[in-house]
This record gives structure tokens, sequence and C-alpha cells, in this order.
């Protein structure tokens, strides 16, 4: 058994402390994470012929800051697809997007 002087049992005790918070941390931060992911899946279910990413993001209830990363997963995990363009009331196309088929058939 190895005695520890005082700093070094409080250097390991911080350092535990310090590595306990960084999990908690990174757990909250996967949490959100996952409940940004689940809104967005709900809204596309109400697009099933697409629509803009700026409208799922809408309807998702996100921010952009909080929707680009996970938007970005799901396209390069297959989650979501290119739906073709869609034309909205100012006249312009935009490209469209919904949840793939392997989705679909998982809801």
């Amino acid at each position: 058994m190895e005695v520890l002087t005082a700093d070094q049992a409080r250097g390991q005790a911080n350092e535990a402390a310090e590595e306990s918070r960084e999990e908690v941390a990174a757990r909250k931060r996967d949490a959100l994470l996952q409940q940004d992911r689940e809104a967005i899946l709900k809204a596309l279910k109400d697009f099933p012929d697409g629509e803009t990413h700026t409208e799922i993001r809408t309807a998702a209830g996100l921010s952009g800051v909080r929707f680009g990363p996970v938007w970005a997963d799901m396209l390069i995990a297959g989650e979501v697809e290119k739906a073709g363009e869609i034309r909205k009331s100012n006249g312009r196309n935009y490209e469209s997007f919904r949840a793939t088929g392997q989705f679909h058939m998982s809801c």
C-alpha cells in the first residue's frame, strides 16, 4: 500500500473530480444531441414527400447552431436523403429532404 502526501491526495481528488465533471458534461451533451435528433425525426414525419432543411429545422424547434451538427450526422448516417427540389411561394426552387425509406419502415 502506497502512502500519499497530503498534496498528492488532494491532487488525485482534484483529478477525480475533474474527470467526473467531464463525464457529466459529456452525458448531458449526448442527451441533448439525442433529444435534438428525435425532434428532427418527429419533424420529418410531417414532410414525407420532402421539405427544405430550413422548414424541417423550424418544425423541429431548433436553432441553427443545434440543428446543424445533428443534421449533418443524420445525412452521413443515411437517415435523411435528398428528395429533389421544392418550389416555394417566392417562386424559387430549393433542395428538399426527407427521411429515408429505412426510417419510414422503422416508425
